[in-house]
């Protein structure tokens, strides 16, 4: 067997038993977003994000699962598309737990800060038992739920 076969035999063995570090992450139309969603709105962060006590292995789209820590912020509506009108509201997200190793393919968590020029969000928004709202589309990838809105 000539030298570059071999190796490619090897390569393509090694590939074949690796761990897949791939995650799939959901695709969700704006169709889907909107008739999932309790709470569709453009809203601006009204205190930086806080972290709770709450720690969580969050296990969407991924194995093994992500140390996370809860965190909430609240929200200033601008405008409200669907829903009930309100003033606040508080977002009910995730941030990555401190770890001794690296996350490949890890979450998409975002932390906000107030008063950031130009910085307002189009949410879709679930309401969860205790009142916080969560993003429509899963805590993993909170991004496809909460869109960065640029001022022209």
């Amino acid at each position: 067997m000539p030298r570059l076969t071999k190796r490619a035999l090897l390569l393509s063995a090694a590939l074949a038993f690796a761990p897949a570090t791939a995650r799939n992450i959901a695709y969700f139309s704006y169709d889907d977003l909107f008739a999932r969603s309790d709470l569709i709105v453009i809203a601006e962060p009204a205190t930086k994000t806080r972290d709770t006590r709450e720690h969580k292995m969050l296990a969407e789209n991924t194995t093994p699962a992500i140390a996370s820590i809860g965190v909430v912020t609240e929200f200033k509506s601008l405008l409200v598309l669907k829903g009930p009108k309100l003033q606040r509201f508080t977002l009910h997200h995730y941030r990555l737990a401190p770890t001794d190793g690296v996350v490949i393919n890890g979450p998409d968590f975002k932390t906000y800060q107030p008063k950031e020029w130009g910085k307002s969000f189009l949410m879709f928004l679930i309401r969860e038992h205790d009142g916080r709202y969560s993003p429509t589309a899963g805590q993993m990838d909170p991004i496809l739920s909460i869109q960065e809105i640029s001022h022209l």
